[in-house]
């Protein structure tokens, strides 16, 4: 018997360039992968979205060629809408997992600036 379980993460950009959005990027399914002792076989899908304000590359592209997330994944990505006073320069994630043990506890964590987004959820 198994149990699909969904982890979510978020990280902010320290700017807008394609090496920070790179490096960022592959941290955030670096951690979710480590801290949640995903194996290759326990993944369903990858949701991702951005903030307005990342422009200069793609995150998810960043982390489907990382060595983190096996290959065939399905991946799904977004755009924030604008709204005022939102916290910049973030890349959220949420995945969909499927754990043969039942009683498995996400660990949920927010990175850099993004920790204020849930700081009821910090294990990061």
């Amino acid at each position: 018997m198994s149990k699909v379980f969904a982890i979510r993460g978020a990280i902010t950009v320290d700017e807008n360039t394609e090496s920070a959005i790179k490096a960022a990027s592959v941290d955030l399914v670096k951690i979710l992968r480590v801290k949640n002792k995903i194996g290759d076989d326990e993944f369903i899908s990858l949701q991702a979205s951005s903030t307005q304000d990342i422009t200069k590359a793609y995150p998810v592209k960043f982390m489907r060629e990382s060595p983190f997330i096996p290959n065939g994944t399905p991946f799904f990505s977004s755009q924030e809408p604008p709204i005022e006073d939102t916290l910049p320069l973030c890349i959220r994630i949420i995945v969909l997992v499927q754990k043969e043990d039942i009683t498995f506890k996400p660990v949920h964590f927010y990175l850099k600036g993004a920790k204020v987004l849930r700081p009821d959820l910090l294990n990061a």
